[in-house]
């Protein structure tokens, strides 16, 4: 039985064989603060630190909404988004989180 240690790694060069010789364009990734789009954009943001600032040639938009359903809490999601931006900002990542409408 794989471990997560195992998993993660190999997500991750899923994610790197995706990056780097799938189709050309953005990625978007839907984030809800859940454990799961937690850990997806946890991983594309592994991934492109695992890239030389040259190969990092696709934006990834981190994309949320407030729907009032998600049972993760509002402030712990703009946390989240914070942390994200930190790691963004200082190693000049092409990624960028925004906050849509929710109707």
């Amino acid at each position: 039985m794989k471990g997560w240690r195992d998993k993660a790694l190999e997500s991750t060069a899923a994610l790197l064989e995706a990056y780097t010789s799938g189709p050309s364009g953005p990625w978007q990734l839907a984030y809800s603060g859940g454990k799961d789009s937690t850990v997806t954009a946890a991983q594309a943001l592994r991934m492109l630190l695992l890239l030389k600032p040259d190969q990092r040639d696709r934006p990834i938009y981190i994309t949320s909404a407030d729907t009032g359903i998600d049972l993760t809490t509002y402030p712990t999601k703009l946390a989240e988004f914070k942390r994200m931006e930190r790691i963004i900002k200082r190693y000049d990542l092409p990624a960028e989180i925004a906050e849509v409408c929710s109707g």
